[in-house]
């Protein structure tokens, strides 16, 4: 016989509370089967690529007044071996990383505040069909044709080197400003923050932004389902690409280290504009054991 006992949201709290402290979740990991990291790769090349563009804007100021701090992602000093330590810790099943006994996992809410995306972070983001968003895109980029910029016989994702080519266009017209500064972000959007292949914007990070223009939706919930799809992959697999935000990842990743820098000692550093960082030069020549054992230290 099943027994329903009733208890209150404080209770549930406690008693959820206890278990973990006595089990802890990183016991939980299975790790029988899972294939050893040979061959992961961040995709951050693309970042180096949209940099030099920043020069065709005609305001930076305004540029991130419209797009909040996504622009300062270009700046971000990824070190990879940083990032492919960290997969090590990854638990697949309950999608976190587990440092000892320590859990820890990215928030919707500590990714808001780094990009200072809108305040309503609980809104969900529902895809629309994709070719819904090119219609949209014709619009607010200005184009006439947009077969041109599209991959595989007009039915896949758009091509950044056609875009690109089209914002430095743009740049001698001052009456197409804010069309430059769209571009400039949809790049952004298909090649930093939702990635895919390299040089291609999906129709997903197409139709993301569409959206954010639209309703200012706030895509940390997109951003963080994709990093946590990428952890997953490259975790059971042992190879693969991280196809998300690899900059974020890492800006959260040194929020929680610690440094003889005095701006990383405070967790809430974040809100010193962190995107404008700088890597410490004690991390500069880590190798990816050396940061392994830097992450145990965080249990």
């Amino acid at each position: 016989m099943t027994v329903n006992r009733e208890i209150t949201t404080v209770e549930y709290g406690l008693e959820s509370e206890s278990l973990h402290m006595a089990e802890g979740d990183y016991l939980r990991l299975d790790v029988n089967g899972i294939p050893p990291l040979k061959d992961v790769r961040c995709i951050i090349n693309d970042a180096n690529c949209l940099f030099p563009l920043t020069k065709y804007l005609a305001d930076e100021t305004e540029f991130t007044r419209i797009y909040e701090r996504i622009l300062h992602l270009l700046k971000v000093p990824v070190l990879p071996l940083a990032i492919k330590a960290l997969i090590h810790f990854w638990d697949p099943d309950y999608r976190c990383f587990a440092f000892g006994n320590i859990d820890m996992v990215p928030t919707i809410e500590e990714y808001g505040v780094l990009t200072e995306f809108p305040e309503d972070i609980h809104k969900v983001y529902f895809c629309h069909k994709g070719e819904n968003a090119i219609k949209e895109l014709t619009k607010l980029l200005g184009i006439h044709q947009m077969s041109l910029y599209r991959e595989k016989n007009n039915s896949g994702g758009l091509r950044w080197k056609r875009l690109e080519e089209l914002l430095i266009a743009k740049k001698s017209n001052p009456s197409a400003k804010l069309e430059g500064y769209r571009i400039l972000a949809l790049g952004i959007f298909g090649l930093i923050l939702c990635p895919s292949t390299a040089g291609i914007i999906s129709l997903e990070a197409a139709n993301l932004f569409v959206e954010y223009k639209k309703t200012k939706i706030n895509p940390s919930t997109v951003i963080l389902a994709e990093t946590f799809l990428s952890l997953n992959h490259c975790k059971k697999t042992g190879k693969g690409s991280m196809r998300c935000c690899v900059p974020l990842l890492f800006i959260w990743l040194v929020s929680h280290m610690e440094s003889k820098t005095p701006l990383f000692r405070n967790f809430w550093w974040f809100n010193q504009r962190p995107l404008e960082l700088f890597v410490s030069s004690e991390w500069e020549n880590f190798s990816e054991d050396d940061w392994r054992v830097k992450l145990q230290e965080l249990s």
